[in-house]
């Protein structure tokens, strides 16, 4: 019956995927949460954001996923808390095998590989993350960037065709909290 409902959740979540306003974001968010059977507290999720396989998503607190996005969680996709997805970016965790000369790539298996982004991770508009990568806790993601590897250390900012690393971010102190901890967050 669980499983029912949670694609009842999906269902719904599509039919206000291309709407926009306050009432259509609310809408979006609880249709997530039946769909991945968790609570989303904080979720901002634009519209046009096209997600795949709910079943294999976990998206942490305070995530924003902006406009004409698009998510693959086939092969498994954690999001953690603070972090922000800017408009038109996508993120795949699958991908087609080539090895076989004599069958058309088209037509090779599709292998999954999970996906993981830390907390604290800003991904600017039009970034691509290809299967396998893992990015660390307080990274930016410049704006195009295509991310082939992953950055599992963090605090770094990477940008590029493919992505490298630029520079390398503070680590925070231990115990120092973030201005949305100390309810200073504007949205």
């Amino acid at each position: 019956m669980g499983r029912i409902i949670r694609k009842l959740g999906f269902r719904a979540y599509l039919l206000g995927m291309r709407l926009d306003g306050r009432i259509m974001r609310l809408w979006r968010r609880k249709a997530l949460e039946i769909a991945t059977g968790r609570a989303l507290p904080g979720l901002y999720i634009g519209s046009d954001v096209r997600i795949l396989d709910t079943e294999n998503l976990v998206i942490g607190r305070n995530v924003s996923l902006h406009c004409w996005s698009f998510i693959s969680a086939h092969g498994g996709l954690t999001i953690g808390d603070d972090v922000a997805i800017g408009h038109g970016c996508s993120i795949l965790t699958t991908e087609h095998g080539f090895g076989d000369t004599a069958v058309a790539i088209k037509w090779q298996p599709i292998t999954r590989h999970p996906v993981t982004i830390s907390d604290d991770v800003w991904i600017g508009a039009n970034v691509t993350i290809l299967a396998g990568v893992t990015i660390g806790p307080r990274s930016i993601i410049a704006a195009g960037a295509v991310v082939t590897r992953s950055f599992p250390d963090g605090h770094v900012i990477i940008g590029g065709v493919p992505a490298r690393e630029i520079r390398r971010l503070p680590v925070r102190a231990e115990g120092e909290s973030t201005s949305f901890e100390h309810g200073e967050h504007h949205v």
